[in-house]
């Protein structure tokens, strides 16, 4: 994250809670510790403690926040083109593999150099 969005999230804090400060300093250090964090991803956090506390939060309770969101699952789209050339791909795969199979019973390879 950068110096200004950090002190966007600075301005939620200081709507959202009467007894946050923000102190040049202070915005100095949450930048550098939060400089590795996604903003989109800090902001969730930042809203979601919102949401659910009622005291500022921590450098540490945003990072926390902000790697969950990060990390979790994410519902991936699928178009019908997609999922046929998936689907004959699965398929050539496990024809080869019953080929293979096959070709090692009978005592020959079928793999080609």
């Amino acid at each position: 994250m950068t110096h200004d969005e950090v002190k966007s999230l600075f301005r939620l804090f200081i709507i959202a809670y009467e007894k946050f400060e923000a102190l040049p300093e202070k915005l100095d250090l949450w930048a550098r510790l939060l400089g590795d964090i996604n903003y989109d991803h800090a902001l969730y956090a930042a809203e979601e403690h919102i949401k659910t506390s009622k005291y500022p939060p921590t450098i540490a309770e945003i990072r926390e926040a902000a790697y969950t969101k990060a990390n979790e699952p994410r519902l991936i789209v699928i178009t019908p083109d997609e999922r046929a050339r998936f689907a004959a791909r699965q398929e050539k795969a496990a024809v080869k593999r019953a080929a293979e199979r096959q070709a090692s019973r009978d005592g020959r390879s079928t793999r080609q150099c």
